[in-house]
């Protein structure tokens, strides 16, 4: 089964299990996961299952799909992913973790609708939600708190942090937030991007008071939001 999260401008807006092997994502009133906006396709996507894989396909033609911020055709995906489709962001969980379905519901924001279909063959699940985390950041920066689906490490205007240096990639890391917690991909060229002083390759769970370099910009995940900064104690 496959559990998908509706977002919009990091305010979740649905849950829903699936179990079938075949959805569909789109403005069209039949689709699976409708999301009734003109910037996305009657049919923007579809996600086919095969066994236990799930293979994401962009269906739109012209508006394209991304994947952790990579626009894509086909894609396998992976527990953490993010799926972006205009403003909307689509949050992938096969942790089998996630609470019971919910009934199908309606949002309007705007103009823009999100409707999302009865699951099939869905189970009550235990109760999960979304972590909050952040980075601590050297030199007197302020703290990075990591509360969105996904923020993006890199030089490039739309990043979320932004490495010092001239040779910093422009897509360097992605920091995928999760029902199962918060996961590190590396966009950028090997060694760029540590773990633990160690050469991350690919994707790796980060766990509370994990070190990670970004292009030498020494940082420190934890968990939770930060402690406020308290004054300094004055003596009589």
């Amino acid at each position: 089964m496959i559990t998908i999260v509706v977002s919009l401008r990091g305010r979740v807006i649905t849950t829903r299990t699936f179990s079938q092997e075949r959805l569909r994502i789109g403005r069209a009133p039949d689709n699976e996961v409708r999301i009734d906006n003109a910037a996305l396709s009657r049919q923007h996507a579809v996600i086919e299952r095969s066994g236990r894989v799930y293979t994401l396909i962009d269906t739109s033609q012209r508006n394209g799909v991304y994947v952790n911020g990579e626009r894509v055709a086909r894609r396998n995906l992976n527990h953490g992913d993010t799926i972006a489709l205009g403003k909307f962001v689509l949050s992938i969980d096969l942790s089998h973790r996630m609470a019971a379905s919910l009934p199908a519901r309606r949002l309007c924001d705007l103009g823009r609708t999100v409707e999302v279909a009865a699951a099939v063959g869905g189970a009550p699940r235990t109760a999960g939600g979304f972590a909050v985390g952040h980075l601590r950041l050297p030199d007197g920066r302020p703290t990075l708190v990591l509360d969105r689906d996904a923020t993006l490490v890199g030089s490039g205007a739309g990043c979320d942090l932004r490495p010092p240096g001239l040779l910093v990639p422009r897509r360097l890391a992605l920091i995928v937030r999760g029902h199962g917690g918060f996961s590190l991909l590396n966009l950028g060229r090997p060694g760029a991007v540590l773990l633990e002083a160690l050469p991350l390759r690919g994707r790796a769970w980060l766990r509370d008071g994990d070190r990670v370099s970004f292009a030498g910009l020494a940082t420190r995940f934890q968990v939770g939001l930060p402690l406020p900064t308290l004054p300094p104690a004055v003596s009589a």
